[in-house]
């Protein structure tokens, strides 16, 4: 069942595989497999790597190595956005965050507020108009919720 599965999923997407050679040109024998097109969303890029050898029965021995990147969360993605682009009582909105950090306007609203929520963020104005600020190094919040 999985592998057909995983058949009928590599077929709806169009991947570019790079290495996969284990001579002296490619040591390592990694092989890179990187989402060209999807019909569903993209995946991050990994690689892998399959050595085999012969166990003492005579049989082979196949081990596969996977390096996956595991996708930084919404919340780690906004914070690390406004942490490194923005300085002390500098105005953004959410759109400037969600375009930035890539993520859905809804989701960078979200992390905003539980941003201010816990104080690492002060914010001012209501619905639309709303504004949010680091607060500056004297400890002066100025947040309106």
């Amino acid at each position: 069942m999985f592998s057909r599965f995983a058949a009928f999923m590599v077929a709806l997407n169009a991947c570019r595989v790079e290495g996969g050679t284990s001579d002296e040109g490619n040591a390592a024998g990694w092989v890179r497999v990187h989402c060209v097109k999807s019909w569903f969303r993209k995946f991050k890029p990994f690689a892998f790597r399959i050595t085999d050898s012969t166990s003492i029965e005579g049989r082979v021995v196949m081990d596969i190595q996977l390096n996956a990147q595991i996708e930084a969360t919404n919340r780690e993605k906004v914070a690390e956005y406004v942490l490194t682009t923005y300085g002390a009582g500098e105005r953004f909105t959410k759109k400037d965050v969600a375009a930035g950090a890539e993520v859905s306007d809804n989701s960078a609203l979200k992390v905003l507020g539980q941003l201010v929520e816990t104080k690492q963020l002060c914010a001012e104005g209501e619905k639309r108009h709303r504004k949010y600020f680091l607060p500056d190094d004297r400890g002066e919040k100025g947040a309106k919720e």
